[in-house]
């Protein structure tokens, strides 16, 4: 039997947004991972240039279920699910797979399973450093709401969620969490509010961002700490629940970042997210 893939874009129906890097190595550097249509795929393994995508990523608090657990223990809107023990469990181990393997290969690995019962879903790589591919299984149970998939893959580069993370995730009600783990004990977990405009506040926010950050000299903020503090922002505008953990090297990075800079950033976002709920 001939097994198919399907690439992320056919699991989340991936929504592109203008936000391009080149294929070359500082993006591996940035961890800017790659969505690929199956054209670009195509394209890609005959030796042909790709567009990379940048993906957001989210935090989420802690690996093993942590400040999350009472959402988990019991119901989920009002589904049965796994106990909090169970679900820290099965975190563990697919942070452990993801990263033990991307570490190994270089290349980005995904797996995760069904919140409702802990079921296994399959693992998934296609050799490639800013590009995963997805089982059709996760596929198919990523667009019933009743499965309650919690996904999770690695980020070479130890970036936080990007915007195409944190749009499929607002849009697909079958997939309750997305976690991305980077090399270095750092991780990233988002948690949508199934808002019905979800795509128009990433949208709208990640325009706001953009005129705040490059109009406040957007080269004195580190790359790897964009998507992360994008999140923090679309967090405290209650689009999402985002966690995360960052690594000895990000904190660094985050804690030397001007206050008036980080906060100006995330106001950005919750007024733009603001704006666009009262368009209602």
């Amino acid at each position: 039997m001939t097994r198919v893939v399907l690439s992320l874009q056919h699991l989340f129906g991936w929504c592109r947004i203008d936000r391009r890097c080149p294929k070359d190595p500082a993006a591996a550097k940035t961890g800017c991972p790659t969505l690929l249509t199956a054209a670009e795929d195509a394209e890609h393994s005959a030796g042909g240039p790709v567009r990379c995508t940048s993906l957001i990523q989210n935090p989420f608090a802690t690996v093993d279920g942590g400040r999350n657990a009472h959402r988990l223990n019991g119901k989920v809107s009002g589904l049965e699910v796994i106990s909090a023990a169970k679900k820290k469990k099965l975190d563990s181990e697919c942070r452990a797979y993801v990263v033990g393997r991307g570490k190994l290969s270089g290349h980005e690995h995904l797996t995760g399973y069904r919140a409702t019962d802990g079921k296994r879903l399959g693992t998934s790589t296609n050799g490639r450093v800013n590009a995963v591919s997805v089982t059709p299984q996760m596929s198919q149970l990523a667009k019933d709401k009743r499965a309650k998939v919690v996904v999770h893959h690695n980020h070479p580069g130890g970036t936080s969620l990007s915007r195409e993370d944190l749009h499929n995730l607002g849009r697909l009600p079958g997939t309750l969490e997305v976690y991305a783990h980077g090399h270095a004990r750092q991780w990233y977990c988002a948690e949508s509010r199934r808002e019905r405009r979800f795509q128009d506040f990433i949208l709208a926010a990640d325009d706001a961002f953009d005129r705040c950050l490059w109009g406040a000299g957007g080269t004195s903020v580190p790359d790897e700490l964009h998507n992360h503090l994008f999140n923090l922002g679309f967090s405290a505008a209650g689009a999402i629940r985002y966690e995360h953990k960052l690594d000895k090297r990000l904190a660094h990075m985050y804690n030397t970042l001007s206050s008036v800079t980080r906060r100006d950033l995330e106001q950005a976002v919750v007024e733009a997210v603001k704006a666009e709920r009262s368009r209602r």
